[in-house]
């Protein structure tokens, strides 16, 4: 059995022993414990489509080389597949030839009527305006498929993360009783991005993109990527829980004492300042190399530490070696009995840099443990939220001990989800994001959020992208929540006086700012977005880019609706030199010009708004440059009452 996990760096399973924490990650614990681990597993490249064909082929992969049998014709599927029933779930790549796996043996005509399916989708995705493309088939995560929900590498039929962890626990099943060779590989995209998922399994956000999951580097707020390290926490504990259930099915069925199992993550991904999330630098190297490999031999009963420098092309070779087969010829990478042997190893991947090419120590991967049990602690059980906050002394106090309002300062949110919670469904309001008004520029405010008269988070205020918007994002206990309504409070946390630990915000506005809509780091609530590509920088503002039209609409109440008096608008580049751009409020032309000059920015008087708002951007993109962005880079818009006061 092969599990490879997507994007989880080592540093996240350990504790402030430095080894698997037990309260956290019970079954990695488990596993760790009748497995032989290899702390100090580098990963050969930090992108999937290379990392996984180099896991399983145990060669060096490289760009231009397709993740598929036809790219890697030697792996471990054809090593073993012979004597071997093979069982795949590779959701990215498609390295198990036609004739070993069911769902890639079917005949010339059906492939050739997929491959046109495919083509039309991809095509669709390409040609459409993004307004039109919201039914169709999504094509990000897999390599074929994409209209049926079926074939090697495609979705399950429900969308996204779900399907996919629908897709898992159904490969699961196929491990039967027996004593029948089989061969179980299995690739999860998790814990890797979106984020929305609790140790339960329970979802506390909807399937849709992580804030700030898609940028490539977090802005200089330590707090930002804080909130996002957090869920990445959360997400491990439930992938944890999926590790569990198969370790039960193999005792289950009776394979467990004389299976082969290993467990790995074909690459890391890091949650620091300024720094990329997934191109490994000298600052982030062991947060994107560093990868957890362990390997339960067959009746292995006793857990083992082994600090040999393995790399993910090692995995088959240790594979053959546990199986008492030779390595194949063919195999770049090195056995257990080499690397003890001090067996010089093949030539450093062409994938990663050279100069990351070097051992990551041990002081690396401590230094990072100590630094997220700064952030977040320990935890009590496993299904604890990580992580405090800033002012974790107010955690589990009554909202009475609150005294008088904070004077200027105004936090908003969208109380809706709280209204009707059903706590025996499988989402649970967990979330809460909102907006801080009344801030001076720059300036940051700790929060508490209570839920029914508890304190059970502690946050901290960020600037939501380029827009100099005041966010706040904190995850509660799902045990917090009960049936039916819940009464959500956010309050000022001051320095602690006696009597008064907390305080009030002033009351919320009537109209709540929707500012950025997707631009920054979190997602505006309720509001709905087509034809905005994803996060990116240009000339160094945070910025999406627009397809030929966009369209956002807002969910503001008429009251609410009833106080706008003006759009403004913020767009920091063009994609040709001049751009035909017409700007439209519920049906209401607010602009129909050319924008020759980029950085622009402009605000539109308007009356007699009615809800919803709809706002629409149209960009006249004949002239097509070849690798030039397309439209207009927009980095912000503004619904507000006529005053000043968006500014802060």
């Amino acid at each position: 059995v092969l599990l490879v996990l997507d994007a989880l760096p080592l540093t996240s399973l350990l504790d402030d022993s430095y080894r698997v924490d037990p309260v956290r990650y019970p079954n990695f614990a488990r596993l760790a414990g009748t497995s032989t681990w290899y702390r100090r597993a580098r990963a050969t490249a930090p992108n999937t489509d290379l990392a996984v064909p180099s896991i399983l082929s145990g060669r060096c992969s490289q760009r231009g080389i397709p993740p598929t049998f036809a790219g890697y014709p030697r792996s471990l599927f054809t090593l073993l597949g012979a004597s071997y029933r093979t069982e795949a779930m590779e959701l990215i790549t498609g390295l198990c030839p036609p004739d070993l796996c069911e769902e890639a043996s079917v005949p010339f005509h059906r492939r050739f009527r997929q491959l046109t399916s495919d083509v039309t989708v991809v095509f669709a995705h390409w040609a459409l305006p993004r307004g039109w493309t919201g039914r169709l088939p999504a094509i990000d995560t897999a390599w074929g498929g994409f209209g049926d929900g079926g074939g090697s590498g495609s979705r399950a039929p429900r969308a996204g993360k779900i399907g996919q962890v629908e897709q898992f626990r159904s490969h699961l099943e196929r491990i039967q009783p027996g004593d029948d060779r089989l061969l179980v590989v299995t690739h999860a995209l998790l814990p890797h991005n979106p984020f929305y998922y609790l140790p339960s399994g329970r979802r506390y956000r909807e399937d849709y993109d992580e804030p700030g999951g898609s940028t490539s580097a977090f802005s200089d707020d330590p707090w930002a990527a804080a909130h996002s390290y957090q869920r990445h926490l959360l997400q491990l504990g439930f992938t944890d829980l999926l590790l569990g259930e198969l370790i039960d099915r193999l005792q289950q069925a009776g394979r467990w004492d004389e299976a082969l199992v290993v467990v790995t993550a074909d690459h890391g991904v890091s949650f620091r300042v300024n720094l990329p999330r997934r191109s490994p630098t000298a600052g982030n190297a062991v947060d994107i190399l560093s990868v957890p490999l362990f390997l339960k031999a067959p009746h292995q009963q006793e857990g083992e530490t082994v600090d040999l420098p393995v790399r993910s092309l090692d995995i088959l070779p240790l594979i053959a070696e546990a199986l008492g087969i030779a390595k194949p010829e063919w195999a770049e990478g090195l056995n257990r009995a080499e690397h003890e042997a001090g067996t010089e190893a093949a030539a450093w991947c062409p994938s990663l840099d050279e100069s990351l090419a070097a051992e990551i120590p041990m002081r690396a991967i401590h230094e990072r443990v100590d630094e997220k049990l700064a952030l977040f602690g320990t935890g009590e059980s496993a299904g604890a939220v990580p992580g405090g906050g800033p002012r974790p002394d107010l955690l589990g106090l009554p909202t009475e001990s609150a005294c008088g309002p904070t004077a200027g300062i105004q936090v908003q949110f969208d109380e809706a989800p709280f209204q009707a919670v059903d706590t025996s469904s499988d989402f649970v309001p967990a979330e809460i994001v909102g907006l801080v008004r009344g801030l001076r520029p720059g300036q940051a405010v700790d929060l508490a959020v209570a839920v029914n008269g508890t304190v059970h988070a502690t946050t901290t205020s960020y600037l939501y992208g380029a827009v100099n918007a005041s966010i706040w994002a904190a995850i509660v206990p799902e045990t917090s929540f009960r049936d039916g309504r819940n009464r959500v409070e956010v309050f000022a946390a001051n320095p602690p006086r006696a009597g008064c630990p907390i305080s009030p915000t002033g009351a919320p506005s009537e109209l709540i700012e929707y500012l950025g809509v997707r631009l920054g780091l979190s997602d505006v609530p309720g509001v709905e977005v087509r034809g905005l590509r994803k996060i990116t920088t240009s000339g160094g503002r945070r910025v999406r880019w627009t397809r030929d039209r966009a369209r956002i609409v807002v969910p503001l109440a008429e009251h609410e609706a009833a106080r706008v008096r003006e759009l403004r608008i913020a767009v920091a580049n063009l994609g040709p030199e001049t751009v035909n751009l017409r700007i439209l409020l519920n049906r209401r032309v607010l602009f129909d010009g050319e924008v020759t000059d980029a950085p622009w920015s402009s605000r539109f008087p308007v009356q007699n708004v009615t809800a919803p708002v709809t706002i629409i951007l149209e960009s006249n993109t004949i002239q097509r440059r070849k690798r030039r962005p397309i439209g207009v880079a927009l980095e912000g818009i503004w619904l507000g009452d006529g005053s000043d006061e968006l500014n802060n």
